[in-house]
């Protein structure tokens, strides 16, 4: 399992969207040229480091032991991020 309280759930959730971790976006009428970024910061600087939600999980324990690892996810969001048309910034 993922090795997290129940009660936390819906904290995880809005961690993964408050660190740039999992877009939150809405696509109209299938047009991708028209994404509508929710919840997504005007500097594109997310203020809440992935670290936060990855401590909170029991599953994610190991990548503390690896602090490259973790540059490399901070990387892959980047990219996540470009690839949908936005530069990010993360803590």
């Amino acid at each position: 399992g993922w090795r997290i309280p129940p009660e936390k759930t819906v904290e995880i959730a809005k961690l993964a969207i408050e660190t740039g971790l999992w877009p939150l976006f809405e696509i109209e009428n299938g047009d991708f040229h028209n994404i509508k970024f929710q919840r997504f910061p005007k500097d594109g600087k997310f203020k809440k480091p992935i670290e936060d939600y990855l401590r909170l999980q029991g599953r994610f324990k190991h990548l503390f032991k690896k602090p490259e690892a973790i540059q490399e996810l901070k990387n892959q969001i980047k990219e996540l991020w470009r690839i949908l048309g936005k530069e990010v910034e993360l803590p």
